[in-house]
């Protein structure tokens, strides 16, 4: 009952694709003059500092618990596994190794959920906030409880457990806080 329940919840945060990032630039119309320098992409903003946190988006976290917050509090909470997430310049990526599951509780039962897969984002700094997107997302994750044993694709997994939308970020004594619209993610060094 329990893995249908948290199956439910995930498979409802996403249409099973993930959502690629695309570029797109314009055409550079000739003319006898040189045409002005204009940027391709837009210049990386440098105002992370001003972003409390920040600071610790560097390097590997291990994911230590989630919990969902508002309206999401029907995903519960989760604790443990072998998920890491790895910062490095404006990009993160969220693997699981698929060994040591993650004890999901969801109305007072819970579950096994063992995360075999990979998420990659970016992140950039959106006023006093950092903005978080997914690109891809692959793999899946089994959900056990009892005998009771469901397959979920990596991209309704992303939506729960990796950084997506506006987030406000903590970082103190070795612990990164971030908390998004629907989730509030603890990771460790």
């Amino acid at each position: 009952m329990l893995a249908a329940a948290v199956l439910i919840v995930l498979a409802g945060c996403s249409d099973g694709t993930p959502t690629p990032a695309t570029t797109t630039t314009a055409p550079v119309p000739e003319t006898s003059a040189p045409p002005a320098a204009t940027p391709t992409t837009a210049p990386k903003s440098t105002s992370t500092a001003l972003i409390p946190g920040a600071e610790c988006l560097t390097g590997t976290w291990r994911l230590v618990r989630f919990t969902g917050l508002g309206e999401q509090s029907t995903y519960g909470t989760g604790r443990g596994g072998d998920v890491t997430v790895t910062f490095d310049d404006g990009a993160y990526t969220l693997v699981g190794k698929g060994k040591n599951p993650i004890t999901v509780n969801l109305a007072g039962e819970s579950a096994q959920l063992r995360i075999d897969g990979t998420v990659k984002g970016t992140y950039q700094p959106d006023g006093e906030s950092m903005a978080f997107t997914i690109d891809e997302a692959t793999g899946q994750g089994t959900l056990e409880s009892g005998d009771q044993r469901e397959t979920l694709p990596m991209a309704s997994i992303g939506k729960v457990m990796a950084p997506s939308g506006k987030a406000t970020i903590a970082c103190p004594d070795k612990v990164l806080l971030i908390a998004l619209p629907t989730v509030r993610l603890e990771l460790e060094r």
